[in-house]
């Protein structure tokens, strides 16, 4: 009677020495359940492991963006600009701290905790930030969210997914970008838009994919997307990427709008003179 175990112990010891990845379902039916409970701890361990390695990804990347900039002002300091670069410096250092000390909070993060911040003000300092990285030629960044609009996103998130949607816009833009945002019926939406060449339809459906890199003169590892991607999906929030009417690529978040009730019959059009949001294909 206790035969079927030792090969429940045989199995595990194949597991052990990576001769299976899952315990196989071929025991008699008393002994299925306890081989189902491993197979989902198995399954569970997979996707720490696969979280572990995502978030250490997320962290160089993250660190990448403050550390170029660091660079392009390290030179303008050689330059004379002495005072302006080291406040600037200062500013990007205590970013990548905010950066990893979001990492370490999230490792603490009890689920269900929400966490807002006032849209405008960040976005505007990350202009700024993004802005002074080098271009091809100059670009004019255009911030048209209310003063007043929020997000369901805590500071360090919002920072990271408009630093890195930013940066791409930045990239291959010719020579506009433009950020608005809206509380719109039901839902409430923050769109990144540029004049570039924008993406191959054929393309548009895996650029989300961690590791898939658009074409052109800047080198990428294809993490900022998937990031963003991982943010917005903690946050509640949704992200469609599409071209733009000019041709150029548009990247839109997406949420519930707090202060209305979606209707049971779809949205209803809004009294407001509002830009409509993208939409994707």
């Amino acid at each position: 009677g206790l035969r079927p175990l030792e090969a429940v112990r045989s199995e595990i010891s194949k597991l052990r020495k990576n001769y299976r990845s899952r315990l196989p379902r071929s025991f008699p039916k008393e002994i299925v359940p306890l081989v189902d409970e491993v197979n989902q701890l198995l399954d569970s361990q997979q996707k720490s492991i696969e979280n572990a390695r995502n978030r250490a990804a997320n962290l160089a990347h993250g660190l990448k963006t403050p550390l170029t900039v660091i660079e392009a002002l390290a030179d303008e300091t050689r330059t004379g600009a002495k005072f302006d670069a080291a406040k600037h410096i200062a500013e990007q250092i205590k970013a990548m701290n905010a950066f990893v000390d979001r990492e370490l909070v999230k490792s603490k993060h009890e689920p269900g905790q929400r966490l807002e911040s006032n849209l405008a003000p960040i976005a505007r300092r990350m202009v700024a930030a993004v802005g002074r990285l080098p271009a091809d030629q100059p670009i004019s960044w255009e911030v048209r969210i209310p003063e007043k609009m929020t997000m369901p996103v805590g500071e360090y998130d919002l920072t990271e997914i408009l630093g890195n949607l930013l940066d791409n816009a930045r990239k291959h833009a010719r020579s506009r970008v433009t950020l608005s945002a809206c509380d719109e019926g039901y839902r409430s939406w923050l769109s990144i838009s540029d004049d570039g060449d924008g993406v191959p339809e054929e393309k548009l459906k895996t650029i989300l994919k961690r590791g898939a890199r658009i074409a052109g003169k800047w080198e990428g590892y294809g993490l900022g997307l998937a990031i963003v991607e991982d943010l917005a999906k903690a946050n509640g929030c949704s992200i469609s990427i599409d071209n733009n009417a000019d041709g150029g690529l548009e990247v839109t978040l997406s949420w519930p709008n707090a202060n209305t009730v979606a209707p049971d019959h779809g949205p209803e059009a809004s009294s407001e003179s509002v830009p409509t949001p993208p939409q994707s294909n």
